[in-house]
């Protein structure tokens, strides 16, 4: 068993850093987002079961990082779940 957390009491993932990628050009960028699917279709495939133990914000890659696993578990804690696509949801 794979249990993904945070070392951080209250937060989950909070995805990729947008002032980071910013900086990055558009062949950086595509390579980063071809290796990130990569490591989350890895993460899906993994013969041992896969928890994401979510104990607060799991915002754009965190949401989708949580998605990876087989379970997700909310803490007491837990604020929000949001995905970029998601604006419909907010009122």
């Amino acid at each position: 068993m794979l249990i993904l957390r945070s070392t951080t009491l209250g937060s989950f993932c909070a995805g990729a850093d947008l002032v980071e990628r910013r900086t990055m050009s558009q062949t950086q960028v595509a390579r980063f987002l071809v290796e990130l699917r990569d490591a989350l279709g890895k993460l899906e495939s993994l013969p041992m079961p896969t928890i994401a133990a979510i104990d607060g914000p799991a915002l754009g890659g965190g949401l989708e990082l949580s998605l990876a696993c087989d379970l997700r578990v909310a803490g007491k804690l837990l604020a929000t779940l949001l995905h970029p696509g998601a604006s419909f949801f907010r009122h």
